[in-house]
Order: C-alpha cells, then structure tokens, then sequence
C-alpha cells in the first residue's frame, strides 16, 4: 500500500520475504492506493529502501483516481538495472481525486533525475490519456535514454477517435530511435488488429498487413 493509518504492517511482511533473494528474473509488484479520502494518512513507501536485482519488473497500480507518479518513481529508484518494464493501470473503475489531495508528493519526481540505462523496453496496459499517466510517461522517456521499444495498450473505454488522438499528441515526447506500439480494445474486449507505430519520427497506421503514413 502506498498510504496507511498505519505503519505498513503488509508493506513489511513482503520487504521480509524478499530480503530473501538477491536477485530475481521477474518481479512482480501491486501498488494499491485506498479508496477513500487519503489526506490523514501516512506515506509508506519510504519504508521501502532496499529491492532484489531484477531483470522484468511488472507493476500493477490500482490508484483509484489518485496521481501515482511519486509512488512508481520510487519502486523504479530500487530498481535501476531493469531491462523491461511492464506498467499495469488501474483495473478498476477510476473514482475522482479530490481538490488539493496530497497523492502527488513527495513532488520531487518530476525534477529528479533517474538513469535507467539497462532498459530496453517497457510497456504500459490500459492508458486512459489522464493527465497523471502522460506526465509519468513524459518522465520514463526521459529517464530511459536507451529505450528500444514502447509497447502502448489504450483501456477498452478510449474510443478509436480519441485513441488516435493521443497517439498524435504523444508523439512529441517519443525519440526517433524508439519504436512505438499503440493497441486499442475492439468492442468485444479483445486487442484491435490495427495497430499504430510511431517509427522513426513518423506516426503510421497498419491495417491487416499494410501500413500507410498519418498526416
């Protein structure tokens, strides 16, 4: 849990078994925020300083509407040699953040600077286009200077329309040697065959097999 009344009791169970292992190929992590309104709660994610080496890190976030920039953030300072990232969003219905809620601090990353030199490609499940999601992808792509490829899976609630249009306002933040993959849900909650990539500075479209240049 990244906010607690109290001082992470689950939170420390798990950091005890992982202490375990010094390395593990795959790490799996849930990264869950309450439900309710967290400004009397305490931040316990700083009871979190020491991670196995991992190779593939799969984080699931169920934020329930709250900014969950600071909490990966820190799960990715633990765990810099990393060659794959995998972002799972919310699984749930997202509920409104409240005005002035405290989910987005501590604020330091935005500024702070992160190398992730190791990884190669990440992919992030279930974007919605919320504005917490783009500036945390803003982030990674600056963090992650030698990413080879970014595998992108829109939520079954994006229509085609609005798919398209984060594609193309995503597209400014992606570097030309970074291969983009944009997916979308069909209307029977199965990946769409079209899928849209952003290769070498351009963004393109491919339809059962042909691929033609977006203007």
């Amino acid at each position: 849990m990244v906010y607690g009344q109290h001082h992470g009791r689950h939170n420390r169970e798990v950091l005890r078994f992982l202490q375990h292992f010094q390395v593990i190929h795959s790490l799996n992590i849930a990264i869950g925020y309450p439900q309710e309104d967290i400004g009397n709660f305490r931040y316990l994610m700083k009871d979190i300083t020491l991670l196995p080496h991992a190779t593939f890190l799969t984080l699931f976030v169920m934020n329930e509407g709250h900014a969950f920039g600071a909490s990966v953030f820190h799960m990715l300072r633990l765990c810099t040699d990393i060659r794959k990232l995998s972002l799972v969003l919310n699984l749930e219905e997202q509920s409104t953040c409240p005005s002035g809620c405290i989910c987005d601090e501590p604020a330091n990353w935005k500024i702070e600077n992160l190398t992730l030199n190791c990884l190669r490609e990440a992919e992030i499940t279930d974007l919605s286009g919320a504005e917490c999601e783009v500036a945390f992808l803003k982030r990674l792509l600056n963090w992650a200077g030698v990413l080879e490829k970014l595998r992108i899976t829109f939520d079954y609630s994006v229509s085609k329309n609005k798919a398209k249009e984060l594609c193309q306002r995503l597209s400014s933040i992606f570097r030309p040697e970074t291969i983009v993959e944009f997916y979308e849900h069909s209307e029977e909650n199965h990946l769409a065959i079209d899928v849209l990539l952003f290769v070498y500075g351009y963004l393109i479209t491919c339809l059962q097999g042909e691929c033609y240049k977006l203007s």
